[in-house]
């Protein structure tokens, strides 16, 4: 695979952070599963860790180029991993078992 180089998974990056923030656009994912066999092995459920080297392809048209371009010229580095929070639960006031809120 001479066509490719490694580059390290950032803090809180996923596969579709990984594939935007190189190719451009999320469907580089393909790419990343088909270059990373070892590491991905569970696909799209695999967990990434910061400091995972991953494989990607430096002679393959990007995908979506402005959106690369753009991204390197703002310094963007996507990493959405744990960004949802769950939304903190009220008390039971009235043991009904639903989330009352105080108004």
């Amino acid at each position: 695979m001479s066509n490719t180089r490694e580059v390290a998974v950032r803090n809180r990056q996923t596969l579709e952070d990984v594939a935007l923030q190189y190719y451009g656009a999320v469907e580089g994912v393909e790419l990343l599963l088909m270059d990373n066999r070892e590491l991905l092995a569970a696909g799209f459920d695999t967990q990434l860790h910061e400091g995972d080297l991953m494989r990607i392809q430096i002679n393959t048209e990007l995908l979506n180029v402005d959106v690369r371009r753009e991204m390197l010229r703002l310094l963007l580095v996507p990493a959405m991993a744990d960004y949802v929070q769950p939304i903190p639960e009220g008390p039971d006031y009235n043991a009904d078992h639903n989330i009352d809120h105080d108004i």
